[in-house]
């Protein structure tokens, strides 16, 4: 029995002593955080269902509640008439890990987990890795960071996270992958000085990388085996904490499916700002032109887009916006030969207009509530016609 009993103590020491090692491993530069977003509201359409052309890449609306109606079939589903929706939602649950060794390498993986069943962001059920990636600095100048794996890619204005943005809904940009939003592959940075800085970048595609099927509106087919490139220029400026920025990206590759005659490229131009006037006041937004080329026989898809984002701060805990965005499918349907349908448009094209008002109110450190109202319309042309739609949703966002 007393040498049971040793044993056991042996063991018991010899656990304890391995799990302060692992502990000792994994705290040393290690940081974790995260965020979860909970909320509910109401939104109505004039017409329901897919016929309308309403969906985009995710199968979503446009709106306050756009990105958490379910439209993958037609009808939609609801707790009132079909073309209304009341309903209560998780955006999603977000986990950030990261983990230094040494002074110039770095690991970071962002894990969002959704659900159907609590209403989650389009086309998020389980887990889907945000980004995954492995930095390394370089002792070139003054630093190269060379980043492989998964990241954000940096175009554009708005942010992927409902928790980063003033406003619970995304703009047709964000939710419609006009602009590739993460993207898997390989990233250079430079920064010239306080002022200038560049991102170059390969990645597999132009639209949209997401970890979900998109219903068929991505092109699930495109050859993967000729990744796309792209850039951003960017200018900084301004006092720390309220820095003025302007970015300008072009990024180019082929979508075309593999084995398609005549292949030709998909082009993005893109230009972001972020401006402030004072200590309250601030102004972003972004304008955005696409072309996919189609292969022979087949129609280039052409798309334009704008968003303005207006923001000012009330006090320290109050804050107002005033969003305003625009899509423009201009050839729509009929530019699906070999290429991504973004924006499910009519025949002869799709124009959307968005308008949102939101307040956010800072309830603690990292707590924010969010009250948005919002109003839509859409035109879309081969005898789909013009709709509208309104609604108003509040959402809980903590950050930790």
């Amino acid at each position: 029995m007393k040498k049971l009993l040793s044993l056991v103590a042996i063991f018991g020491l010899f656990v304890a002593f391995n799990a302060q090692a692992e502990d000792n491993y994994v705290l040393g530069g290690f940081e974790a955080s995260g965020h979860v977003v909970t909320g509910a509201g109401y939104q109505t359409l004039s017409k329901q269902g897919t016929a309308v052309g309403a969906n985009d890449l995710n199968g979503n609306f446009p709106g306050v509640l756009g990105s958490y109606i379910d439209n993958s079939a037609a009808g939609t589903k609801s707790l009132m008439k079909k073309d209304h929706e009341l309903l209560f939602f998780v955006d999603e649950v977000e986990l950030d890990l990261s983990k230094t060794f040494g002074e110039n390498v770095r690991f970071r993986s962002d894990l969002d987990f959704g659900a159907a069943g609590t209403y989650s962001r389009s086309g998020l059920n389980g887990v889907s890795i945000e980004q995954a990636y492995t930095t390394a600095n370089v002792p070139v100048g003054n630093g190269l960071e060379i980043l492989l794996g998964r990241f954000n890619t940096p175009m554009g204005f708005e942010a992927v996270d409902t928790s980063d943005r003033d406003t619970i809904s995304a703009s047709g940009i964000l939710r419609a992958g006009l602009r590739p939003v993460n993207s898997t592959g390989a990233k250079l940075y430079y920064a010239f000085s306080d002022m200038f800085d560049l991102h170059f970048y390969f990645i597999n595609d132009l639209t949209h990388d997401s970890t979900v099927a998109e219903a068929g509106k991505r092109n699930v087919a495109a050859d993967e085996g000729s990744p796309a490139a792209g850039l951003r220029f960017g200018f900084t400026w301004g006092e720390e904490g309220s820095e003025n920025m302007v970015g300008v990206s072009a990024a180019a590759g082929n979508e075309n499916a593999p084995g398609a005659a005549g292949k030709k490229l998909t082009y993005i131009g893109d230009l972001d700002f972020s401006l402030h006037f004072g200590d309250a006041f601030s102004l972003g937004g972004e304008v955005l032109y696409r072309t996919d080329g189609a292969p022979t026989g087949g129609v280039s898809a052409k798309y334009l887009a704008g968003l303005l984002n207006l923001n000012y701060d009330f006090s320290d805990v109050w804050d107002g916006t005033f969003k305003y965005g625009y899509t423009n499918d201009v050839k729509g349907t009929t530019a699906t030969a070999g290429t991504a349908n973004l924006l499910g448009g009519g025949a002869g094209g799709m124009k959307t207009h968005e308008i949102s008002l939101a307040t956010g109110y800072s309830i603690a450190d990292g707590a924010t509530f969010k009250v948005e109202a919002g109003y839509n319309t859409t035109k879309a042309d081969g005898g789909v016609g013009t709709y509208a739609g309104y609604g108003v949703g509040g959402a809980f966002s903590y950050n930790f």
